[in-house]
Order: C-alpha cells, then structure tokens, then sequence
C-alpha cells in the first residue's frame, strides 16, 4: 500500500509541476506566454554564494538548458569581483527581487548582467542597479544582457552603461529572435555609436518599453574636446563630432518597435549624427511611440528618428524563399572567394566584403527563420524578421552598388569574382520585385501606394513633446528620409537612379497619423514639423503645432523642408522663422495634396508661402487650403492658386470637412519649475481669462512669473503656446542714483525686489503743510521696483542740522503725506513705507525761545520774591529776639 501512496504523490506532485511550470511559447498575439515543458531543471538562489555558483557553472552553454532558475532574495554584489553570467539558455524569474551593486569593468565585448541571452531563454521580473562599463572592445554593452536572443520581460535597470558601439540599458544588441517588453531604464547611457535607452541596436522586438535616462548629454560623453570646437567645425565638417546613431530606445532599429515612450534628454548641442527620441536610425517599423526628452545633436535629428533610411520590398511568391536562398548560397560563396582572394590585394575595401559576408549570414539567417516558421512564433518577431531580411538584402544591394562605382577589383581574378558577384546580385535584386533582369539598374518608390497592412520602413502613430535642436536636417518627428552616407556623414546621398548593377528593386519610406508639439530650433538646411528633408518616401495623415525656428535656415516647412516624395492629408497650425523657401506645408514639396494651413512667418527673405514656399514645374498640387493670420502670404510663393493652394475665409475654412479641432482650439501649456504643467484651452481668436492663469508657485528670495505673460493678456490667441515659470532673484538692498559729497547714497531700499535697478529721485510735486518755524530740507519723490514685502528706507540726513529737530513726512495719493517715526543708524535715518507710497520729506523746526525766556524771567522774579521774603522774616525774627531781651 505504501508503494502505491508513493506512486499515487508522485503522479500528483508532477502534475502540480506541469501545471505551474512557465512554458515557453511565442503562440499568443496580445502577450508572451513564457511557460516552459515539464523538467526537474528547477534552481532556486538565496544566497550571494547560490548566485555567484550559478553564474561561473553557466560557462558550459548547455548548463542552463531547460533550467528554470527562480530569484528568492535580493543579491548584493558590491566589491564582487563579477564579470557577468557567460551564457544564459533557460528561464530565470527574479520574482522582482534585486541584484544590485554590479560592477563590470574588464575588458570584452558583449557585457551586461547576463552576457549571452539564448534564443529559448527567458529573463523575467528582475531588477538590477550597477554600472556597466567594461574596458577594451566594449562592443554590445547593456544593463541586463550585452546579446539577446530571447526574451526580456519586465526588467528594471538602473545605473551606468558605458561602451563604445552597441550600448543598451538593457541590452546592447536585441537579435533578430530577441523580445524585450514592459522594461524599464534609470541612470545615464553614453557610447559613440549604436546607443539606445532600451537597446543599442534592435533587430528583434521592444514593446511597451520606457527610458528615463539620460544619454550622450554632456560633451565627455560624446569624448569630444569642447576646446576643439571651432566655428568651422559646427558648420562644415564632422571634426568635432563622434557620436552617432542615438535613440531614447535604439540607436538603430531594423525589427519591430511598439507602444514605447522615452523621457530622458539625448545628445548635445551640435555634436552627433542620426540622434532621435525613439531610435537614431530606423528602417523597420514603429508604431504607437512617444518622446517627451529634448533631442539634441548636430544633424539628422528628430523627436523620433534621427534618420529613416527606406527599406526595400519583397514579394512573397511561393517560391521567393527557395529562390532567394539559392542564390544567397550562391552569392555567399562568390564572396568568400572574393574576400580570399583580396587579401593581398588594396583595390578592394575589405570592409566592403566584410559588410557583404556578414549581410549575406544575416538574410540567410532571416530566411530559415521564415522558413521553418508554423504560425507558433510572436507576429511582431515575424515582422522582425521580414524587416531584417529586408535590410540585409538592401545593404547588399547598395554594397555591392557602392563597389562597382568605386572601380573596386581591379586584378584580373578579383575582377572575375567581382563580375560574378555582380551577375547574383543582379538575379537577388529581380527575385525582390519579380521585374526583368534587364531594366538598368534603378529603384522604385513605391511609398504612396502604402497600405495598413503595410510594416516595412514605416513610423506611425507617434507623437513628439520633447524639444528639438539641432543644426542640419531637424524634424519634429523624423529629421531625414534617405540612405545613410557611411563614408561622410556631412553629405547626404543624392538618388539619381544611375548605376551599374543589372537590376530594379523598390524602396519604401513611410510617416503616417504623427503628431508633433515639440517646438524645433535649426541652423541651416532643412527643416520640418514633421520630416525634415525628404528625398522620397510619404507624409500622410500628420499634424505639427510645434514652432519652428530656424531663421538661417533654408527649405523651412511645417511639415517637411524639403520633400521630393509626397505629402497628403497633413495639417498645420504654428509659427514659423526660416531664411528662404519657408512654407505653411514645405518649403519645397514634389506633391502635395489635401492639405490645410494656419500658420504665420515671423522671418522670411524670399520664396514664402502659406502652402509652398516653391513649387517644382512638374509638381502635382491639389486641393490644399489655409487661413490667413495678419497677414496673406499667398498659397506658393505669394501666389495663390484656385485649384492647389487657395486662402479661404473663416467660415469656409472651419466648414471643410474632417478639419482637426486643433483649428478651432488652442492650448496654453503652462510649465511650472517642476516639470508639471496644467493645459488651458481657449477658443480661436479668443483671449485668456486672467483668473484661469495659474499661479507661479513661491519661491524664497525670488519672484516668479510666467515668461511672455504679457502678450498672453493682451493678444488674441492663435496658436498653440506654451509659457514657463521663470524666477527672477530678489535683490535686497538697491541704491539710488543720487550720492551726497563723500559718496554715499542718499536714498538705500531694503526689500524683496524683481530687479537691481537704481532708484530714480526727483523733486516730488506735493509738499506738506507746514507750520510757523518749519523748512523744507529736502523733498523727493522716488520710485522702487515691484516688492513683495513693504520696503525699508535709509536716506543720509544731512550732518547741518539737529537730529531732534527733524521731523519724517511719507506721501501717497490715498493718505497724503503723513508722519512716520524713525530711528538713527550711523549716518542714515531708516524708516518703513508701504508699496503705494512714492515721496517722503524732511522737515526741520526751528526752536521758538520766546516761553523759555519768560519761564527763565519768571524764574529769576520768583526766587528774587523768596529770597525777599526769606530776608524780611529773618529780620522780624531777630527783631523779637532782641525785644525780649531787653525787657
């Protein structure tokens, strides 16, 4: 019977098991169900010694295979000598517990809590505080895992991340297979290339992640000599620049980013290429992202991308898988001939094949993983994947495109391998858009035939608050659209569709239903609400309220710069400053349609519109309306025109259909010194009621208002505006003008005072009455800064006259003047008057004697009567006396 008891638990206790044990499985669209199959793998840590062991026993890879490790205490690892956990292929749940006190500094690539994250594993519920900031390499650095090919899920990092390329604050490199979601990062980030707040680089999936970092912010971060910087510099050359690829999530994104929100600050001023609030490069797909940070850098910089590169199209045929892998198979042999045969030889750019091998492994790997896909993987890491593969087979396209016009592989044999490389490449490029293998080698935008469907080099849905500043190529939500210049990042590449290579293929680049409220500052070059230059791709469906200000700028647009794609649907309301081609819509656009302005030019030299700053001869325009504020600038180029850039009235214009409320209403933002804000929405047109202006919280020793209070209570509002609490410091002693013959003052003010000004002293207008034996000393009237407190005086009596003789009037409209007591200090006399007072007067009596004299006479007769008195009674005394001794 015990035998069965012991068989019947033992059943029992390994179902308990299987029903409580994670499964791991990517099946469910809305989350990821992270449960792993039955195993007696099971690791509990409690201990420092239980966490330290674990770590050096998974040095063997297949240690932690099926391993569920479960976090039951908080780990401290202050003044360990932890170099992080080699590799990781099991489940480990911290249970929201801590390890803390992580120091990795030695030298090596791939670093972080964890080195290598495996494609079966899981990292869940953990938190972790430390610094991350190994020496040598210092490649794919992050606060969880320096590599991941799993998942990471509701992790916690706070503290230091520090590398070079591929800096993460919780992973330096998400691959294609990796998933990070509901994470979250604390601290600073600084690298010089590839630095994200969530990852360095992103391959893979990040969803419902948050970066409250700060990243690249001051000048040691970005290893730049601030005395090296010169005007020449910031204008013309990347000398002083060695940042690049910055994002709040990614520096450089190819997979799949979603419902993501960075709020820390990136970048410097002028210094960085490709800086963003979501990601610093991007070529995949984000969806539902906001920034609220300010965004700095030099060029390329946007509130959510720095640089959306386009992104090259597939069609999905039966046989495209098998085709494209075939010649992949192909093609990489090719190229390890090539690179074998190069290895002697300087024609060829070894970091060309480099680029070549390593893009041709990546698509390789991106078609078995669509290969063996039966509907059991995430969605998003399937549109990872697609996005990746995509990639890869654009960067071998421009690689090889950029070898054959260079005139690369001049050898003989090197130019045979080359011509061979050239033949599959061809082939690669018609398998993508199943086109004839002899078109002449061009792409194809094929942006404005965009799709919701469509998930391949697009941004959507995403809103920018954070501030914007760069000097080239700033835009509120993406500063640049094209290929990236890896060889000088100063000049952008111009498409001309010219080249040598034998084949077509299609490129898309797409921003739709995006919102930018950040206000945008720019030096030169292009500038937009929403793109900042544009050499293809489409604008659909945004929005910009946020003001632009770039007054030396040219192509300055509310919603693009320069655009030679297309832009519909899109709307405007704001305040733009640009040199020339400034436009309420672009500066200057190839189509535009549809599209509505409300916006006015603070600054513009030439080419200036409401619509268009200028407009191409071959352009298509239709249907784009705006509504003039102060003054008509005419639709394109002071023009307007009836069927593509019109003015209409108020009525006409707030009667169009579908017209955003935002034209109707405008929000004042109001920014106290905290970082909160409390919104007011008025009316178009209409006029703030003063009472509904909140009040400057107070501050001791200083005064605080609302910057552009001003204008706010006395203009109609128009646009959106946003004021910010300024404290202005209290001055507590101010002096007047005015100074006696040694130098001092006449007049000292102690108070509470807005400014240091002097005070002004003139002859007051009034005077007191004045009695018989009264003068006039002096008399001033006298006006003092705004206080918050009644002011104390001390004026400098003059050393002439009697102290006790001197009598102190104050004046003001409602009391008159009036007497105030007042005390002796050293050479000042100090008394207190109220806000509404504006003179005061010293008023000398001269004694009248005429009573003393009389009191003194009276006096004198009085004491001559006594003295009298005393003297006749003496002498009847003595007269008695002798009287009766002489009887």
């Amino acid at each position: 019977m015990r035998k069965y008891m012991k068989i019947i638990f033992s059943a029992f206790m390994c179902i308990c098991l299987a029903l409580s044990t994670p499964i791991f499985s990517f099946a469910t669209e809305s989350g990821i169900d992270t449960k792993n199959t039955l195993s007696d793998n099971l690791l509990m840590i409690s201990s420092k010694e239980d966490f330290l062991t674990f770590s050096e026993n998974c040095r063997l890879d297949s240690y932690s295979n099926d391993l569920l490790v479960t976090l039951t205490t908080d780990i401290d690892l202050t003044d360990e000598d932890f170099e992080g956990i080699p590799i990781f292929n099991g489940i480990f749940d911290g249970g929201r517990h801590r390890i803390k006190g992580i120091c990795i500094t030695n030298d090596g690539s791939s670093k972080g809590l964890f080195r290598y994250i495996g494609a079966n594993a899981v990292v869940k519920n953990l938190i972790v505080e430390g610094s991350v900031s190994p020496d040598g390499s210092r490649s794919m650095v992050g606060g969880i895992a320096g590599t991941n090919e799993g998942l990471i899920q509701a992790c916690t990092f706070s503290g230091t991340v520090t590398g070079a390329d591929s800096i993460g604050g919780i992973t330096g490199t998400n691959n294609i297979t990796g998933i990070i979601e509901n994470c979250q990062v604390y601290g600073t980030l600084h690298g010089n290339h590839f630095i994200g707040g969530i990852a360095g680089e992103n391959l893979g999936v990040i969803r419902n992640c948050s970066n409250l970092t700060k990243i690249n912010t001051t000048v040691e971060e970005n290893n730049v000599d601030i005395s090296d910087i010169t005007l020449d510099s910031l204008t013309s050359s990347e000398a002083a620049v060695t940042s690049t690829d910055i994002g709040g999530i990614t520096g450089h994104n190819i997979g799949v980013i979603r419902d993501c929100e960075n709020h820390g600050n990136i970048g410097y001023q002028h210094i960085g290429y490709n800086i963003g609030g979501i990601a610093g490069t991007h070529s995949g797909y984000i969806e539902n992202c906001t920034n609220y940070g300010t965004i700095l850098g030099r060029k390329e910089t946007g509130g959510i991308v720095g640089q959306m590169e386009p992104a090259s199209t597939l069609d999905y045929d039966a046989d495209t898988f098998q085709i494209l892998d075939s010649q992949l198979n192909t093609l990489s042999n090719l190229t390890n001939r090539m690179s074998h045969h190069a290895k002697n030889d300087t024609a060829v750019d070894s970091n060309d094949i480099d680029t070549l091998t390593k893009e041709i492994e990546n698509a390789q790997n991106a078609l078995n993983r669509l290969d063996i896909n039966n509907g059991s993987l995430d969605p998003d890491s399937i549109l990872a994947t697609q996005n990746a593969l995509s990639g890869s087979l654009t960067k071998i396209l421009n690689t090889s495109t950029k070898i054959a016009n260079s005139d690369q592989a001049a050898t003989d044999t090197l130019s045979n391998d080359f011509q061979a490389i050239i033949k599959h490449v061809g082939k690669i490029g018609t398998t993508m858009n199943n086109a004839s293998a002899h078109l002449g080698g061009s792409f194809k935008d094929v942006s404005g035939q965009d799709t919701d469907a469509d998930t391949i080099g697009k941004v959507t849905g995403c809103i920018n608050y954070g501030a914007i500043q760069g000097d080239i190529n700033v835009g509120g939500i993406v500063g640049t659209i094209s290929p990236e210049n890896d060889l000088d990042l100063e000049n952008d590449i111009t498409i001309t569709g010219n080249s040598s290579m034998n084949f077509d293929y299609e490129v898309r680049a797409v921003i739709r239903d995006s919102e930018n409220k950040g206000d945008l500052i720019a030096k030169r070059q292009s500038v937009g609400g929403i793109v900042g230059s544009a050499l293809l791709g489409l604008i659909s469906d945004c929005t910009n309220t946020g003001k632009i200000d770039a007054t030396a700028a040219t192509y300055v647009g509310g919603i693009s710069g320069e655009c030679h794609g297309s832009i519909r649907n899109c709307n405007v309301k704001c305040i733009i400053s640009g040199s020339s081609y400034v436009g309420g819509i672009a500066g200057l656009a190839s189509t535009v349609s549809d599209c509505r302005s409300m916006i006015q030019i603070n600054e513009g030299k030439e080419k200036l519109g409401s619509i268009l700053g200028y407009a191409e001869k071959d352009g298509s325009y239709t249907n784009n309306y705006y509504l003039t504020v102060k003054t008509d600038l005419g639709g394109i180029d002071g023009i307007s025109y009836e069927s593509k850039a019109r003015a209409l009235s108020e009525e006409e214009f707030f009667a169009l259909p579908n017209l955003p409320e935002m034209f109707r209403k405008q929000t004042l933002r109001f920014v106290f010194e905290s970082g909160s804000s409390k919104n007011i929405i008025i009316d178009y047109g209409s006029r703030i009621n003063v009472s509904d202006i909140p009040s400057v919280p107070k501050k001791e020793g200083y005064r605080g208002s609302w910057d552009g209070y001003d204008e706010l209570i006395s203009e109609e509002i128009v646009f959106n505006t946003t004021f910010t609490s300024v404290y202005s410091p209290l001055s507590s002693t101010i002096q007047s003008r005015d100074l006696r013959e040694n130098g001092m003052p006449i007049l000292l003010a102690s108070g509470e005072f807005t400014t240091t000004n002097t005070i002004k002293l003139s002859i007051a207008p009034t005077t007191p009455s004045l009695t018989e034996g009264q003068q006039i000393v002096e008399i001033f009237e006298y006006a003092l800064p705004n206080s918050n407190t009644p002011a104390t005086m001390r004026y400098a009596y003059l050393p002439d006259y009697n102290i006790e003789e001197i009598t102190l009037f104050v004046y003001s409209e409602e009391t008159d003047w009036r007497p105030v007591e007042f005390t002796v200090n050293e050479s000042y006399l100090v008394f207190s008057v109220n806000n509404d007072d504006s003179a005061f007067c010293i008023i000398h009596t001269t004694p009248d004697y005429t009573f003393l004299i009389l009191t003194i006479s009276a006096a004198v007769i009085l004491i001559l009567l006594i003295t009298l008195l005393i003297l006749y009674i003496r002498r009847n005394q003595k007269k008695k006396k002798s009287g009766i001794i002489n009887n």
